[in-house]
Order: structure tokens, then sequence, then C-alpha cells
């Protein structure tokens, strides 16, 4: 500048061996040495384009421009970037912020692996994209759909890098997902195996194990998920009347916490003995009180595989294995798909329809409609 050389660090170092002085580029060599190269390559065309910008809007090119542009971290801190694209981001629903701090969590753990502790737009390319996807699969063991979410926020945040011209491609650009293997198929609990369950006798002096069993056949009974079981209260409990002259259906309205969506949860006789129950042993306030007393879900699993042994069943009884007995038991039951769907509190019937797995007693039985003439 003005006949000067300005001399700037680019924030990378290699051995000198690794440097050819007359291209001024770095020579062929491992993955790392050619990373640098296109996070060198990426450095001086942002460098161009802000001086063009600057040109094209009557800007001072002055040593002072120089030193900005140097001490724009935008160009280099993608976790600042990250964090402050969702500052920004004031629409999101509580469950989606959630996943966006969650997913960079995770992108935080898999970079500390990698020895890689405040990445740049320019270390993130599609192989890291890649190597990033096969940690969501194979490490961390999620499905295909899960790994999909983490993805979009991320490319969320590259399409505004975009935007912002911070970058002029998406690592993201052809980028093609592993695909996770199958998960093994849930086999729900049956109905013999929940009496099993209803019927075990726990010492009344264990009351955290009673309010478990309890809270699991809750569960069992209206298919509600382990999120809104605490915001069941018989403050929100209505009655409409039924079809049967003289008797009343009861059921209790409550906002779903990863939808926020209204799910109306229709309480049964067992459901209200359940809640009688819980209430009587908790001394809870009726009206005001949430009617299952609040675990954790670690501690509700750990005491659930206590349950599952001392009723001798074999499967791991968990939350969602409640929700997906209480579907599955509906539609063997001949229960409408809609109207299942309708009591999980889905946004879509396709989310239904993967606990459409008809029982294998139904099927073998199903032929014997076909009853075209007596017996032989």
């Amino acid at each position: 500048m003005n006949g000067k050389t300005i001399k700037k660090t680019s924030g990378f170092s290699i051995r000198p061996k690794n440097w050819d002085s007359v291209r001024r580029k770095i020579k062929g060599g491992p993955k790392d040495l050619l990373r640098i190269e296109a996070g060198l390559s990426e450095k001086i065309a942002e460098f161009k384009r802000y001086f063009l910008s600057l040109d094209a809007t009557g800007g001072v090119i002055s040593r002072k421009t120089v030193d900005d542009f140097f001490n724009d971290f935008r160009f280099d801190d993608f976790y600042s970037y990250y964090e402050g694209i969702l500052l920004k981001r004031i629409e999101l629903k509580k469950s989606t912020r959630e996943k966006y701090v969650l997913c960079l969590k995770i992108l935080k753990e898999f970079c500390k692996k990698k020895k890689l502790f405040n990445i740049r737009f320019i270390d993130i390319t599609l192989s890291f994209i890649e190597e990033f996807d096969k940690y969501l699969i194979y490490q961390l063991n999620l499905s295909s759909d899960s790994a999909y979410n983490y993805h979009k926020c991320l490319k969320y945040v590259f399409n505004q890098a975009l935007k912002d011209d911070l970058i002029v491609k998406s690592p993201y650009f052809g980028f093609k997902a592993e695909k996770a293997e199958r998960r093994k198929v849930v086999i729900p609990l049956s109905l013999e195996e929940i009496r099993v369950i209803e019927e075990l006798e726990i010492p009344k002096t264990n009351k955290v194990l009673n309010n478990v069993q309890d809270a699991f056949l809750l569960m069992l009974n209206t298919g509600v998920r382990y999120s809104d079981l605490f915001s069941i209260s018989l403050e929100n409990k209505k009655t409409i009347p039924s079809s049967l002259k003289g008797e009343r259906l009861a059921y209790i309205e409550i906002v779903q916490k990863k939808t926020e969506q209204n799910v109306l949860i229709p309480l049964n006789t067992k459901s209200r003995s359940i809640l009688n129950k819980l209430r009587a042993r908790n001394k809870l306030n009726i009206k005001t009180d949430c009617l299952v007393p609040k675990i954790t879900n670690q501690a509700l699993n750990r005491n659930l595989k206590i349950i599952g042994e001392m009723a001798g069943i074999d499967k791991k009884l968990t939350c969602h294995l409640a929700r997906h007995s209480f579907a599955c038991n509906l539609l063997n039951n001949k229960i409408s798909l809609e109207c299942v769907s309708r009591l999980l509190g889905h946004r879509s019937i396709k989310s239904t329809m993967i606990y459409a797995k008809t029982d294998t007693n139904i099927v073998l039985n199903s032929v014997n409609v076909l009853n075209f003439s007596k017996e032989i």
C-alpha cells in the first residue's frame, strides 16, 4: 500500500519444506496441508471480495480497512456465528431451539475428538460433514432421521453464511447422508404382560417403586410421553356427555411439550383409579398439584428395570415402550389409525403408521373368516 508491503498473519502455519516459494503456494502433501491450502485460497478470495465491495461502494482503502478485515472474527469463528444466528431466531419454538443447542454441543464434542477446539468456516468441508455424519450414525447410534435433524440445523447456518457472503459454497453441496442400519423392531407389551405388571405387588414401604409402577401403567393406558407425564393435573380435567344415557366421558387436556399442540388424554376406569392412588399415596392437592410425582427419566427407567425383573418380563421397560404398546394394542383391537394418531398427538398420520404392525395371532386367525363350507 502506497508502495509498501503490509504483512498480516493468515492464521495458518506449516513447515518450510512444504512451502513453494516460487509459486507462492503449499506443496502437495497430507490432507491437513490440502485443507490449509483450501483455507488460504478461501481467505484470499474473501480478501478480494472485501476490497471490491469497498471500492464499489466508495469506501476508502487504507491500512485501517486491511486491519479491519483481518480482525473480523466472522470470517473465522464458526461457533460464535452459529450462536449469533440462534440469538437472532427469536421465533423458534422451545423444542426447535433445544435441537439447535444440542446440535452445537454434539458438533463441539465431535471436533474435540478430532483435536479441533475452535473451528472456522474453512475447517468445515464436505469431507468434514461426511465424517460428522458417520459419527452421528455409528458413534452415537442415531437413526437416519435423527441425524438428518442435526444436519438440517447446520444446513440452515451455512445457508445464512452464504447470504452474509461469508462463504462462497456450502460444504453440504454434494453431500449424501449415510444410511443407518434398520433398528431392531420394538415388540410391544401384550395385554397379558401388562396385566402381570398391574397385579405385581410391591411393598408399600417402597413409595418410589409404587409411584413408578403407577406412572408406567398410566402411560400404558393413555400413551402420554414422559415429557408430558408431569403436566397431568385434575385442574385440566373436563367431561362431555357419553352416548350411554346418564354417563359422562372424562379427559384431561394438555399442551404437548414436543409439538406445543393441544392433546386430549381420555381417562378410562384404570387411568382414573391410578390417578386416585397416586393422589392418596403422595397427599397431593387434587386441584392444583401434578398428579404424577416428578422423577428423572434415568431414575424412572432404572426403577422400571427393577419392576421388569420382579414381574419376570424379558422386554426392556421404558417410557417409549409404554407409548408404543398403547398404540399397538389399540390398533390390534381395531381402533382406527386416525383415532390413535389423535390420541398420540401426532401432527401427521405417517408418524402413527410405524405402530401399525398387526399382531401375529390376528394375522394367523384372520383367514378363519373365510368359512365357505362346513368343517370336514
